[in-house]
């Protein structure tokens, strides 16, 4: 696995994920949010992130971890392996109040150079997260030679980089 999109519900973990995943098989992460981002939480143009992503995509190795669901066929016909956090709402709902309450509370400003925020926005797109739709997304635009990896659980998570970190898996 040399190129791997992550996906799932806000607050399911994926960021945190890619970052052990990346240490664990030495590739590069790239957050989506952060090309999406500018500082004050202002979105560059659909020109520009599609131009920054393509560049990404280009790269020999990577792993990209964020939904964007506009840009989702075109990061998997590039991708060899798929990660689907399939995460409870709930669940995703409480880690994500549990992060921004942790960044609030420490002063911590790192979420992509923008102040850490629980918007009403963010909760409806936790709440209803199109979970049915983005997996048959996905599922519908594999090919044979791609890997699906799907998580119901935190425990199905922790096994999964414990075989990584043994390098069982490859």
């Amino acid at each position: 696995m040399k190129k791997i999109i992550i996906i799932g519900n806000c607050g399911a973990g994926k960021s945190v994920f890619a970052k052990q995943l990346a240490n664990c098989v030495d590739l590069p992460v790239i957050h989506l949010d952060s090309i999406f981002w500018l500082p004050n939480y202002t979105r560059v143009s659909k020109k520009v992130f599609d131009k920054k992503l393509s560049a990404i995509l280009q790269r020999e190795a990577w792993i990209i971890d964020g939904n964007y669901e506009r840009s989702l066929v075109r990061r998997l016909k590039k991708s060899d392996a798929v990660i689907f956090f399939d995460y409870p709402r709930g669940l995703c709902f409480y880690r994500a109040i549990k992060r921004y309450l942790k960044a609030f509370f420490s002063q911590d400003s790192s979420k992509f150079g923008n102040p850490p925020r629980f918007s009403r926005r963010l909760a409806m797109q936790i709440l209803f997260y199109p979970r049915k739709k983005i997996f048959k997304l996905v599922t519908s635009n594999l090919n044979h030679d791609q890997r699906l990896i799907v998580f119901k659980s935190t425990i199905e998570v922790e096994n999964f980089l414990k075989l990584c970190k043994s390098g069982v898996l490859g």
